[in-house]
């Protein structure tokens, strides 16, 4: 039980992790979903637990089926065929979750987090044995290149409760330039 509970508190970040973020038109990609950190996944997420799915291509937005997304206990991944040439963005949106932590799991949480003014009000209100609850929920995206042309699909906003959209697409730029992006959080 430890362990589970540990991992549960490791597997809050999600990611679209391609193997290539380029890849040939009218072709088959499978994109592993690390549910962990960047370099590690912890656990599959069900799709059950999926509110969206979709694929973003220079024609427009596709909302994927269920289908699309598989999973094992480490990790997810998502199947999708890209047709012509360009820019796309594929994205997941998750039902949101709740998990209950002891105490100690919280504070150990909210310390790994450096959420640090929350466990000094804990301890100062002598409630470091005082369970909590955490309602979350996770919405990713990705964006990559089919081919050699570079279209304007990855400007496109999913309407997910919180979303970062490039300002510039990130194909046109060179190694060391700066990616400027939009943070839209409910639409804002």
């Amino acid at each position: 039980a430890l362990l589970l509970g540990a991992s549960l508190l490791v597997a809050h970040d999600l990611f679209l992790k391609l193997d290539s973020y380029f890849v040939a038109p009218h072709s088959a990609v499978r994109i592993p979903v690390y549910n962990g950190t960047f370099s590690a996944s912890e656990s599959g997420v069900a799709s059950q637990r999926l509110l969206d799915i979709s694929l973003v291509s220079p024609t427009g937005r596709a909302r994927l089926a269920p289908t699309a997304w598989t999973t094992d206990s480490t990790r997810a991944w998502l199947a999708v065929h890209v047709a012509g040439p360009g820019t796309y963005v594929v994205g997941g949106s998750l039902r949101p979750n709740r998990i209950e932590l002891t105490g100690s799991q919280f504070n150990g949480y909210l310390k790994e987090d450096g959420i640090l003014d929350v466990l000094e009000a804990r301890t100062r209100n002598n409630e470091l044995d005082k369970p909590a609850r955490e309602r979350y929920a996770k919405h990713v995206k990705a964006v990559f290149q089919v081919g050699e042309q570079r279209t304007d699909a990855f400007a496109t906003v999913l309407g997910y409760p919180a979303e970062i959209v490039p300002l510039v697409n990130p194909y046109t730029l060179k190694p060391g330039s700066e990616l400027r992006v939009r943070c839209v959080v409910d639409g804002k």
